[in-house]
């Protein structure tokens, strides 16, 4: 069971830390979004419309949907390892 929850964590970190440099460009500047910014919550509604016209939460979505990927091919390659 450690060697699950490790298998995981490991591919999900990998996972989001390849998002984050795949998809972390912002389209306005071209420059990498702070992480604070991407992960951080919206306090009012402006600062909600202002993540949806700049793609913020698009970024975020594929940045997430990239650590699920890596948690798991994590498991994949976990559950492969431990059958040898």
């Amino acid at each position: 069971m450690k060697r699950f929850i490790l298998s995981l964590l490991i591919g999900a970190l990998a996972g989001l830390v390849a998002g984050y440099f795949v998809f972390g460009k912002s389209g306005v500047t071209g420059s990498y979004v702070p992480v604070d910014q991407l992960f951080g919550g919206a306090k009012n509604a402006l600062v909600s419309l202002s993540r949806a016209v700049t793609g913020l939460d698009h970024i975020r979505n594929e940045i997430l949907l990239s650590g699920l990927f890596g948690a798991s091919m994590g498991v994949h390659i976990g559950s492969i390892g431990r059958r040898r």
